[in-house]
């Protein structure tokens, strides 16, 4: 997961949040963006490339990554399972999840020009934003290595200079209270600042059946989390936020801005639940027998109940999930210099770190009681094991006392990450020609585990309530990244460009992977565990290739053909190698009726070579064995090949009304899907998680004065990801039919609004009131289906409907 959450963006590339101008005016905004390294007007840059503004963030209540799904045309956004939220996107054909620390993602992240690494730490929200920029597509020339599928930009504000207070006052359903503070200071002398706090909070929208078991993860390596009780309500969220700037600017042509940023976030995991279990399956008939064993009403840790009608529940059993946290920090410094009116230069140099604790139901089946009958079951001598009991084929305690807590599938991960870098780039602009020269040095360590001390999960057995430490997996990786980056637009006329681009990237991971081990009560150590080194050494080369051509000052159709890799490294007993793509797109960006209509489109084909697939364990065939115990591995996928096109249009035909569509269409083939997770061939295999069709509405109306400067906002939003696989293998529905219902997630409208009256004048101050909601029509649908193994089937929810009022002071 990356060091940042604050991936936001804004359906259809450029469609305004408000009118140029104002409310009286008519035309679609301008939109300035730095999707080339500097800044350029978004309908002149020939990259397929997506903007925000604050009014859409606002209306569709954009907190963390995961509030970006179909924000961007082809862009689905889904938290894992496992309770940190680590975000997984998809988009042309890739599905970037960075699920384990030896993983990049397809798609690359950005803060003020910094490059976010790591797997922990994705979710917090970050004010100021000035513009977020998602780039679809290839970015490997100037954004480097695990850009195979795009990057997200995300480009905070500078302090203004003038004297600023703004105050926001949030409330809501689910206990909603979210106040953000900003404190803006003049310009004084060479400096100015500004500084901003926020508080959100919120109760989680399903009630735990399980709530106030007890687990105590009292450890003797690192105590992190000690006696813990579940909460009584899942996805739950409480964060502080400090964002804070200071910029000295001598003169015109130079200065040196300094950015800090704080997020603590104390959460509750979402809600999963099992739909159904396999009874025919080996460890789903165990899981059955025990649930058969359950007392009417529940046992000692809640009823269990099951929810085989695919939609959102007000209540489920997670008892195994505890309240987590994540906590990250960033620094910035970037220094610019114009040199020159041709040449100017800058340098970022910054520092991240994060730290995140997750405990939570990954298989959806908490609660479990280990009761008399279910221990005698679970013991008892078979004679197709050869005398073995269940307990010993799935190397459990059977023994432990009656009345235990019998874990389904459980996961406990704890993880600490921290990143340092430099770049430094220069850009030349002559009428012949525009020219980008850079170079980045970046290193980063992170560490990955269980609880320490604790397996990362606990499955298909009874428990203590006190757990056991040992049998740790603990990946410590240290990762050095080196690159130097040029790319040159050679103006052969007014109306044609040739671009060239080319990077050089060596890479160097080193991956110690720590494994078993069993507790030594006399020493109050864990020994016996294995150490496994791996070292992954690569310089790779990436390049981009293409044409621009303006037919008027407001049509650009642009081609090119562009070239990324994604590092490779470990995972597990796994070794993979970098995914590269080779990518050829064709684009139009266009205006029409005096900028009232706004139209662009991009067609693109990607090849794709070794694609990463990060799978859970338990999909996963080596040797005849499922490897469950890993949690999540990687593994080379193969070839893919992904074809699509991409549509945005923006129109503002009167004064005060804009309206605003996306779509996207993406055919996504695997050509040599791995033998790891079509057992050597023997079932058919196509791609999961990966919708075909997506896309979004919006409108927007701002009324004339109504009185003084006072107007009325009224804006609604529809976003809509279509269908798609929950299973890779094609024929599943057939070999597990009680699972069939569940191998594809159905297709989803998610309806979003905001009413506003703004700039009311309160004295010397300007206030605003709005009402707002979010999934208007409460949609109950699955947003995360997962297929576990043949085992069972289990499912996380969109997040039920909120409403709410805004209430906004400005001076």
């Amino acid at each position: 997961m990356s060091a940042t959450a604050l991936f936001f963006s804004m359906q259809g590339s450029a469609i305004a949040a408000e009118p140029a101008g104002g409310a009286s005016s008519v035309g679609v905004e301008e939109i300035i963006v730095t999707a080339q390294k500097r800044e350029e007007r978004l309908q002149d840059v020939p990259v397929a490339v997506t903007a925000i503004g604050q009014t859409t963030l606002q209306v569709n209540r954009v907190a963390s990554v995961t509030d970006l799904n179909g924000l961007a045309p082809g862009l689905a956004v889904r938290a894992n399972a496992g309770g940190l939220s680590a975000p997984a996107y998809t988009l042309r054909g890739a599905f970037a999840t960075a699920a384990v620390a030896a993983q990049d993602r397809q798609i690359s992240s950005y803060i003020d020009g910094v490059y976010v690494g790591g797997t922990r730490g994705a979710v917090f929200d970050l004010p100021d934003l000035e513009r977020i920029e998602v780039l679809r597509g290839p970015q490997g020339t100037l954004f480097g290595r695990n850009a195979t599928a795009g990057a997200v930009n995300v480009i905070t504000r500078d302090p203004s200079g003038n004297l600023h207070f703004r105050q926001e006052v949030t409330v809501g359903n689910l206990s909603q209270l979210r106040t953000r503070t900003t404190i803006e200071s003049p310009q004084i002398g060479i400096l100015s600042a500004y500084v901003t706090f926020v508080h959100d909070e919120r109760r989680g929208d399903v009630r735990n059946l399980g709530a106030g078991t007890v687990f105590d993860r009292t450890s003797p390596v690192q105590n992190i989390v000690g006696r813990t009780t579940s909460p009584n309500w899942l996805g739950s969220k409480n964060a502080n936020n400090v964002f804070a700037a200071v910029k000295l600017a001598p003169s015109d042509s130079f200065s040196l801005t300094y950015k800090f940023d704080y997020s603590h976030n104390h959460f509750t995991p979402e809600a999963r639940a099992t739909l159904v279990i396999n009874p025919t399956d080996f460890v789903g008939g165990v899981l059955n027998a025990v649930v058969a064993a359950q007392p009417a009403g529940g046992g000692a840790f809640g009823p269990v109940p099951l929810f085989p009608d695919f939609k959102r529940p007000s209540a489920v059993n997670n008892a195994w999930t505890m309240p987590g946290f994540v906590k990250t920090a960033g620094h910035n410094l970037t220094m610019t210099w114009q040199a020159t009116d041709s040449l100017s230069l800058k340098n970022v140099t910054a520092y991240r770190q994060a730290e995140a604790l997750g405990i939570s139901s990954i298989m959806g089946l908490d609660g479990l009681e280990y009761r008399p009958a279910a221990k005698a079951f679970f013991t008892a001598p078979r004679a197709f094991l050869g005398g073995a009991s269940y307990a010993q084929a799935l190397g459990a305690n059977g023994g432990l006392p009656a009345g235990s807590y019998f874990a389904g599938y459980e996961g406990q991960s704890y993880g600490k990450y921290w990143q340092v870098s430099d770049e430094l780039q220069a850009n030349y602009q002559s009428e012949l020609l525009t020219f980008t020269l850079g170079g980045i040095w970046f290193h980063s360590h992170e560490l990955s585990s269980g609880v320490p001390g604790f397996a990362p999960n606990v499955a298909f057995s009874p428990t203590l309530s006190m757990l056991a430490p040992g049998n740790v997996q603990e990946t410590v990786q240290n990762t050095t990244s080196i690159a130097a980056y040029a790319q040159a637009e050679v103006h052969v006329n007014k109306q044609f460009d040739i671009v060239l681009g080319a990077r050089l990237t060596s890479d160097r991971k080193y991956n110690d992977f720590t494994f078993g081990g069993t507790y030594n009560v006399a020493q109050n150590t864990i020994s016996g565990d294995t150490l496994t080194q791996n070292a992954y050494k690569k310089t790779k080369p990436s390049f981009n290739v293409g044409i621009n051509y303006k037919v008027t000052g407001d049509v650009l159709a642009y081609a090119k053909f562009s070239t990324a890799f994604l590092s490779g490294g470990s995972s597990g007993p796994l070794n993979f190698e970098p995914e590269t793509v080779a990518s050829w797109e064709a684009g139009l960006k266009s205006q029409w009726l005096d900028h009232r209509l706004l139209f662009n489109a991009a067609l693109f084909l990607a090849n794709y070579k070794h694609s990463q697939s990060a799978q859970s364990g338990t999909n996963v065939i080596v040797n005849g064995r499922s490897l469950s115990q890993y949690g999540v591995v990687v593994v080379d996928n193969g070839s893919v090949r992904a074809k699509g096109v991409e549509l945005e249009l923006s129109a503002s035909p009167v004064s005060g009304l804009n309206l605003g569509a996306s779509f996207s269409y993406t055919d996504t083939t695997w050509l040599s899907p791995s033998p790891l997770l079509t057992s050597n061939g023997a079932h058919p295999a196509a791609p999961n998680g990966l919708p075909d069709f997506m896309g979004g509405i919006n409108a927007q109306y701002v009324t004339p004065p109504l009185f003084n400067d006072a107007t009325l906002l009224f804006r609604i939003d529809g976003i809509y990801q279509g269908k798609y696989r929950n299973s890779a293998l094609t024929d599943f529905a057939i070999t597990n039919p009680v699972l069939a219902p569940y191998t594809s997630t159905p297709a989803r409208w998610i309806w979003n609004g905001r009413v506003a009256l703004r700039d009311v004048p309160i004295g010397p101050l300007k206030g605003e009131i709005g009402v707002w909601g979010r999934n208007l029509s409460n949609n109950r649908d699955p947003i995360y289906t997962l297929i576990f193994g043949t085992i069972q089937a289990n499912a996380s929810y969109q997040q039920a409907r909120t409403f709410g009022a805004d209430f906004i002071v400005n001076f």
